[in-house]
């Protein structure tokens, strides 16, 4: 009953098969798995706040419409037969039999055109080119620009190479890597900075072999 604290209903209603034979078979995870999550919410109300059930309600209700740590529970397993989409951030400390990687294509992304201003945590601020009311067309750019460009493209650079290894060693069985490339002179020409010209220069250093798929001469496969 409530004496035993706010928690106790609602792991009533959890050990009470009736209420989920309630819900349509298909429903009955995630009802089960919301519940668990209030129980847990009800109980960290109770270990810090106390016994009150209006509390404690209040605090569920706050959490809920917050959105703090009480977004639903997920009902799916690690090992669950299924297509998973996620970024290789989530995917950090995970293990699937088949990983795809997708993507390889794409570059760095750097400061955006038309930015004068912009921060450095090398350089403080610096301008990238002149005010418009100074600038001539043939401007070279301002050597401030050019050497935040440098350490920017540099860092980016390491850290997206270190989430190319994060990604490909969430496979444990099989590794799928795909990316588009245009194919010049028999050989692809991925773009600079791009997962696709890490991996196609790894490729051809270990004495392996690359063919387009489905292409012609100049054009993507």
């Amino acid at each position: 009953g409530l004496a035993a604290g706010p928690s106790r209903p609602l792991t009533d209603l959890l050990e009470d098969s009736s209420v989920l034979l309630s819900y349509p078979s298909w429903k009955r995870p995630r009802v089960a798995a919301n519940l668990r999550r209030a129980v847990d919410l009800a109980r960290e109300y109770e270990a810090s706040m106390g016994m009150s059930l209006a509390g404690c309600a209040s605090y569920l209700r706050y959490m809920t419409r917050k959105g703090i740590e009480s977004k639903e529970a997920d009902t799916l397993g690690e090992n669950d037969d299924m297509v998973r989409v996620m970024t290789v951030h989530s995917a950090k400390g995970l293990e699937f039999p088949v990983v795809a990687v997708t993507g390889l294509e794409q570059g760095l992304r750097t400061r955006g055109e038309g930015q004068r201003l912009v921060p450095s945590p090398h350089l403080g601020v610096v301008f990238t080119t002149l005010p418009e009311s100074r600038r001539q067309e043939g401007d070279p750019e301002i050597l401030g620009g050019a050497i935040h460009d440098i350490f920017e493209t540099q860092e980016t650079w390491e850290e997206k190479q270190r989430l190319l290894y994060v990604a490909c060693t969430r496979a444990r069985d099989s590794l799928i890597l795909c990316g588009a490339s245009r194919w010049i002179d028999g050989r692809p020409r991925a773009r600079r900075y791009s997962w696709l010209e890490t991996v196609t220069s790894w490729i051809e250093s270990n004495g392996g072999k690359l063919t387009p798929t489905a292409a012609k001469e100049g054009t993507l496969p």
